[in-house]
């Protein structure tokens, strides 16, 4: 017996509309930022390690604050952020090896101490080896408690770095520009950019050479469709790779607003109707 197909939301919209839909209901954050301890708590479950992620100061003068790196930390010295909640007394952090073993301490600082839930900010140097974020101390009773984050940090020698992390672009063709910084020995390496949208994107080198402390910048072009009205948000993704070490690999990424309304207006007896892109 045939079956009767069921109407829903989405009939005769375009693929792009019915991702702008999906994506007014569901705004993705830029892909692959690296941070999160996915809220470890301490073995009597009051204090949370809740994140470490390193950051640079962003914004206009005054109005800046401490926003994620794109990618893997780079080594050198960086600026690292974590957040403890919870009734501590004393907290040092550290970075770890896999198996718990001291790397390297981390002095990170608390800008008011009698506050329950903290931020801690302070300047780092970034291990040579991967490693794990961690943290030690005593709670208000004295009780010791040692938290370490899930997450594992690789750190590498090449930076990518999209020019804006956050942009307005139009339907069409939009190129964006990503800086690549080689901070290692000369190599060569292999470059892919990616979207969540699966949108047509190209990079204008797919293969670089790199000296020592030189950086490139390249472009991403990305084709974006027409559709009706909305707000879509795509996510982009920029991988460098070396082509004569697997272990060294890192991305930047960066998210491409496209906003269009459909505005109305009187003339005379006819109603006119105007698809546009907001300024």
């Amino acid at each position: 017996m045939a079956t009767e197909a069921v109407a829903n939301e989405f009939d005769g919209m375009s693929a792009i509309d019915i991702a702008v839909a999906a994506a007014d209901e569901n705004v993705e954050e830029p892909s692959g930022i690296p941070g999160s301890c996915a809220a470890e708590t301490s073995t009597e479950g009051l204090i949370t390690f809740s994140q470490f992620q390193f950051v640079e100061m962003k914004g206009r003068p005054l109005h800046g604050s401490y926003l994620p790196l794109q990618g893997e930390p780079v080594l050198g010295i960086a600026m690292a952020k974590a957040m403890l909640w919870g009734p501590w007394r004393e907290a040092q952090f550290q970075f770890v090896n896999a198996s718990g073993e001291l790397i390297d301490g981390a002095d990170l600082t608390a800008p008011d101490p009698e506050l329950s839930s903290l931020y801690f900010y302070g300047e780092v140097t970034v291990p040579n080896i991967p490693f794990f974020a961690s943290v030690t101390g005593t709670d208000i009773n004295g009780i010791p408690f040692t938290i370490t984050c899930s997450h594992e940090f690789l750190p590498q020698t090449i930076e990518v770095r999209f020019d804006l992390e956050f942009q307005k672009v139009s339907v069409g063709s939009t190129e964006l520009t990503v800086t690549l910084i080689n901070h290692g020995p000369a190599d060569n390496f292999s470059v892919v950019s990616t979207n969540n949208m699966e949108l047509p994107i190209s990079v204008s080198d797919s293969q670089i050479d790199l000296g020592e402390g030189e950086s490139k910048q390249i472009a991403v072009s990305l084709s974006i469709p027409s559709f009706s009205s909305g707000v879509l948000d795509v996510s982009l993704k920029l991988t460098a790779s070396s082509t004569s070490n697997s272990s060294v690999e890192n991305f930047g990424s960066s998210v491409a607003r496209i906003e269009r309304y459909n505005f109305m207006f009187m003339d005379g007896f006819d109603t006119v109707n105007l698809n546009g892109t907001q300024p």
